[in-house]
């Protein structure tokens, strides 16, 4: 019988320290912390109302919609944003050059469905919410 030993290759990776993503260089790492950071408009607890508008599924409720309004239980830590964050919400703006390269938050929204009474919690963008109080 033949002793074979293998060396796993080392690999260096480098992480921003804003948003945690993983980079192969140094400078893509550095390039990232750079980004600016949205500002930070909600806090938990906060009450607010969803722009875009969601469907209830429950049997004989079908397909009517409603403007969820709820509270702030989660913020995410900053991160990048993804196409669909840069298409809908910054690619009707101006500026949306100089606003594509911010790190972005996510903020997970408790709410409950006025047409059947059930809960649910989401995520949500800063521009798709509306501070109102409760």
């Amino acid at each position: 019988m033949k002793k074979i030993v293998t060396v796993q290759k080392r690999t260096v990776s480098y992480q921003c320290e804003v948003c945690g993503t993983k980079y192969r260089s140094k400078t893509a790492a550095k390039r990232c912390e750079k980004r600016k950071l949205e500002e930070k408009l909600f806090k938990i607890g906060d009450y607010v109302q969803v722009t875009p508008w969601q469907v209830c599924n429950k049997p004989g409720k079908r397909d009517k919609y409603y403007p969820p309004k709820g509270k702030i239980v989660y913020i995410h830590r900053p991160q990048l944003p993804d196409d669909e964050y840069e298409n809908k919400w910054l690619g009707f703006l101006k500026d949306h050059g100089e606003r594509m390269n911010f790190h972005v938050r996510l903020y997970r929204i408790r709410f409950k469905c006025p047409l059947c009474g059930r809960e649910h919690e989401r995520e949500f963008y800063a521009p798709e919410l509306k501070k109102i109080s409760k």
